[in-house]
């Protein structure tokens, strides 16, 4: 009867052992999926607050480049390595993203119009496809 109380405490502290080792290893794991979370719900509300609209059809203006209005509630990068402009597809490489109505201080803010210029595409009777650097996009058919 002496061995059974020394035989329980070694069961006992392998017990605590093991449950000490398995908190451990789910609070690492929560940790990690708990900050995924957090930023995968930052992108959300990013994507959800920002909108754009293609608001020419570059085939038929006189003006050379594709208007883009920020539309959404948030302040978007407007530098040439941040915006994709496909025609037809096929990346186009963006010469310059001017903000025709800005305010002074060089950010692409709600009701700003950005002017996407190209060089060697005739858009005409082509879709074009323009993205911000959140996934936001906008699809004009000409």
């Amino acid at each position: 009867m002496a061995g059974m109380p020394a035989s329980q405490a070694i069961f006992f502290i392998a017990s605590v052992i093991i449950a000490s080792v398995v908190v451990v290893a789910l609070y690492g794991t929560t940790g990690s999926l708990s900050g995924a979370v957090v930023v995968r719900n930052s992108h959300l509300t990013d994507q959800l607050k920002s909108e754009i609209v293609i608001i020419n059809d570059p085939a038929a203006s006189s003006h050379p480049g594709v208007y883009v209005l920020n539309t959404g509630k948030t302040s978007l990068d407007n530098s040439t390595d941040t915006i994709a402009l496909l025609v037809n597809g096929v990346y186009q490489t963006i010469l310059t993203s001017d903000i025709e109505n800005d305010d002074g201080d060089l950010q692409w803010e709600p009701s700003e119009v950005v002017n996407l210029t190209i060089s060697g595409v005739n858009p005409a009777g082509k879709s074009i496809k323009v993205v911000v650097a959140n996934g936001v996009s906008d699809t004009e058919q000409l």
